[in-house]
């Protein structure tokens, strides 16, 4: 806040404009403004509705992205209360402390073994089998065009790939345990590349809707050697 007049509220956004908002629809934290502690390693989660990434640690650093309320992102470093971290769409850049949190667990986990790939949806528009006489052999997450993939477990980067009659952008990620995991109809091609190690939660790719595809959504597919299995068994809680 910079000012205050009656029940109005000035303030300043992380792009630097300004305006005045009405006190009835904010809460003030007037001499208890916090800014988040994290080190390197450590996750934070966006705690806003939307945040700036920037290529410096300044409002004065030019704008390389905007980054979604509730996707969690790795730290790499930080300077004078501002975060490093890698976005989706493989770019370096700097967030505000006072609009991202501290996370230690992810939103969405499922409850079973793996992570959840796209952390700001779970609703599902096919499923893996057979439904009107047609093979689905993953699960079509409906998410937002540019919003976050994250590896949903340890492992290696083993393809990357184009096929504008298919899975579009698509990255394939051998897991630990040996199940490859396919991330398909990405908006663009992500920035890893083959032989690339990841851990659970790591930033892979952007949602998007190339390829053989009808509207924004992550196509997942789970293959244990040559067969095809269901991504949902290894997320109990979800569905």
């Amino acid at each position: 806040m910079i000012q205050k007049s009656g029940s109005w509220y000035k303030i300043k956004l992380d792009d630097s404009t300004t305006g005045w908002v009405y006190g009835k629809y904010v809460k003030s934290s007037e001499g208890n403004e916090k800014t988040t502690s994290a080190s390197k390693s450590d996750r934070i989660i966006v705690a806003s509705s939307t945040v700036n990434v920037r290529t410096k640690p300044s409002t004065s650093g030019k704008l390389v992205a905007t980054i979604r309320h509730n996707e969690v992102y790795k730290v790499s470093g930080e300077e004078n209360g501002w975060f490093k971290i890698i976005t989706p769409s493989g770019e370096t850049g700097y967030v505000n402390g006072r609009y991202v949190e501290k996370f230690n667990k992810y939103a969405v986990n499922g409850g079973g073994k793996y992570i959840w790939p796209t952390q700001t949806a779970t609703r599902m528009t096919t499923r893996f089998g057979t439904h009107n006489g047609k093979t689905h052999n993953g699960i079509d997450i409906a998410a937002p065009g540019g919003s976050q993939i994250v590896a949903v477990s340890d492992g290696k980067v083993v393809k990357k790939s184009y096929n504008p009659k298919g899975f579009g952008h698509l990255i394939v990620i051998e897991n630990n345990d040996g199940i490859r995991a396919y991330y398909a109809h990405m908006q663009k091609e992500s920035f890893l590349e083959k032989g690339d190690k990841v851990k659970a939660g790591d930033t892979i790719g952007i949602v998007g809707t190339t390829g053989k595809s009808t509207g924004n959504h992550l196509h997942l597919e789970f293959r244990k050697g040559d067969k095809r299995v269901d991504p949902l068994d290894y997320f109990p809680n979800i569905g």
